[in-house]
């Protein structure tokens, strides 16, 4: 039997072992004391609740009884450096459980030596899975924040309008590089904490703000007062218009964005014209000269007088029928200029179709300004071309180019 078997025998020594016992049984940490050859010599019931066997099945077994052999391995390699170098050893450590549960544990582990010359490996463990599947969780909670950050500026520096947050203090909270690029303004400046009065200032610098800054300002504030979503189009310095959609946020700042909308205007305004112009004259059409009429007509009062000038060309088929369609359009462009050239700045004109014109008259006092004005569309159109080509000089051309009549209507109240 050994000498630590003997000293274990021992009824003095036994008396104190077990209070060594009552005294570990008071510390809330797991401890343990282990022989030379690995066998567990006293635990405290910290111990025992940390295995999950009671103190009777752990005193006199090895690691290799509880837990799987890879374990227990480890466990006794650091025993070993513990008993050889006489110095405090401290590890992280994993181990299965009586549940099976594998636990994460840091051991400090301290060699100890007796009257007989046996040694000792004293262990105290503080058990840190909690802690390490915390730490795990916030690992991978910063990781999905990361991930979602990330996402968060992909989407934002993605998006076709510049967005700009401001903060319920009036400071720049967060803006995208479409921002940044849609009014070419300085990153040193344009960054979170920046007061929005300054950047609106950064703004007039560029020289894109046309209004004060402190006057923009308090617009913004009076636009957020009403607590709704509000949209404003302004033209900037460079002439582009600007769309800015501004929401109130519930903690009292407030999102923007603008949308650069100059081609959508121009395209707007072009289809607007499309619908209302001969697309070969570029002169009004049929259903805006309605409208023209209609509001003349509305704004007429007493002894207010209103004309309109009816003609047509005479002997327009022939000429698509025997110099084509594309002299004819020509000629339909040519006409439409002279007709224009006779024009007061306040008369209308407009191409009805094919070869057919109306003008509208206002502000003329007698009724022989009309017939002035007959007389003088019926000359201009009759008048030789100076642009047409040799062909274009035939009778049928130039009888084309003639109209002996205009049919007028006066209009007065």
């Amino acid at each position: 039997m050994s000498a630590l078997a003997d000293e274990l025998s021992n009824p003095f020594l036994t008396g104190d072992v077990d209070a060594l016992r009552r005294v570990l049984d008071a510390v809330p940490h797991p401890i343990f004391v282990k022989d030379e050859q690995h066998r567990f010599v006293v635990v405290n019931q910290a111990m025992c609740e940390l295995v999950g066997h009671p103190y009777e099945m752990l005193v006199g077994k090895t690691d290799q009884d509880f837990v799987p052999e890879a374990e227990a391995v480890v466990f006794q390699r650091n025993d070993r450096l513990a008993l050889d170098s006489g110095e405090v050893r401290e590890t992280e450590e994993f181990f299965t459980d009586s549940r099976g549960d594998i636990r994460a544990i840091v051991t400090r582990k301290k060699r100890a030596s007796l009257a007989n010359g046996a040694r000792l490996v004293i262990g105290c463990i503080s058990d840190v899975t909690e802690q390490k599947q915390q730490h795990e969780l916030v690992k991978e909670q910063e990781e999905q924040l990361r991930a979602r950050n990330l996402q968060f500026d992909a989407a934002l520096n993605n998006m076709s309008q510049g967005l700009l947050m401001i903060d319920r203090d009036e400071r720049v909270v967060v803006c995208n590089d479409k921002y940044i690029e849609m009014f070419d303004l300085s990153r040193d400046v344009v960054k979170s904490g920046c007061p929005f009065i300054e950047l609106l200032r950064h703004h007039a610098r560029q020289g894109l703000l046309v209004r004060d800054p402190d006057e923009q300002r308090a617009e913004r504030l009076s636009d957020l007062s009403t607590g709704q979503t509000t949209c404003r189009v302004a033209r900037i310095g460079d002439g582009r218009e600007i769309l800015s959609t501004i929401n109130p946020m519930t903690n009292g700042g407030w999102v923007v964005t603008h949308e650069d909308i100059t081609e959508q205007r121009a395209a707007e305004a072009k289809i607007s014209h499309m619908a209302l112009h001969d697309p070969l004259t570029g002169l009004p059409n049929r259903l805006l000269f309605r409208e023209q009429l209609e509001y003349r007509l509305g704004q007429m009062g007493r002894d207010d007088r209103l004309a309109v000038l009816c003609l047509d060309l005479d002997r327009f088929k022939a000429v698509n029928d025997n110099l084509g369609h594309p002299f004819g359009d020509m000629l339909l462009r040519q006409v439409g200029e002279r007709l224009r050239s006779c024009l007061r700045e306040s008369d209308s004109i407009a191409r009805l179709g094919g070869d057919e014109f109306a003008i509208l008259q206002v502000g003329f006092d007698k009724p022989t300004e009309i017939t002035a004005l007959a007389a003088c569309l019926i000359e201009i159109i009759g008048a030789p071309s100076t642009s047409t080509d040799n062909k274009s000089s035939s009778g049928s051309a130039s009888g084309s180019r003639s109209c002996r009549r205009v049919s007028w209507i006066p209009i007065s109240f």
